[in-house]
């Protein structure tokens, strides 16, 4: 799983959720990068966040990371999601257990993913130039569009 934050039409950080390829396996390795010029702002712990949450959801118990000794804002967003971080040949092994999957869990998840398609069909119409998006204020006022009208592919990313 590949998740995204775009800002201004620019792809600032990825996260990404890769899943042990092995028959049976409930663990996968959790990996975030945000570009320097962004970092400090939020992005990196908001990707993380969604990863974990997708992870509970999925029915993953074992969460691993790598980072450098030095990147201690990866650090401290591990340790707030109840990471055991340990120093190994000059890196950070990090391992966490989701917490079981929740209404509330299953209900963030969709939320974000909703949230990130309305902004994608929005950015999208507005690329295109559709009019009727103009002024809209929410999900409600979508029933003005034609459908098939804007013939965007959505995915995943934010």
């Amino acid at each position: 799983v590949l998740i995204g934050c775009e800002i201004d039409g620019q792809l600032r950080g990825v996260g990404e959720l890769d899943v042990f390829d092995r028959a049976g396996q409930d663990s996968a390795e959790i990996a975030v990068t945000v570009e320097a010029a962004q970092q400090g702002q939020g992005i990196g712990s908001n990707l993380f966040r969604r990863l974990v949450i997708m992870a509970s959801n999925r029915g993953l118990r074992r969460l691993f990371l790598i980072c450098f000794t030095q990147n201690a804002r990866m650090q401290r967003i591990a340790k707030h999601y109840g990471a055991e971080l340990k120093q190994y040949q000059g890196e950070i092994e990090g391992e966490l257990t989701p917490p079981w999957p929740s209404s509330g869990s299953l209900a963030a998840e969709l939320l974000d993913e909703a949230l990130a398609t309305w902004r994608t069909l929005l950015r999208a119409a507005h690329l295109r130039g559709c009019d009727e998006l103009h002024g809209l204020r929410d999900l409600g006022t979508a029933r003005r569009l034609r459908p098939g009208r804007l013939g965007v592919e959505v995915c995943g990313w934010a």
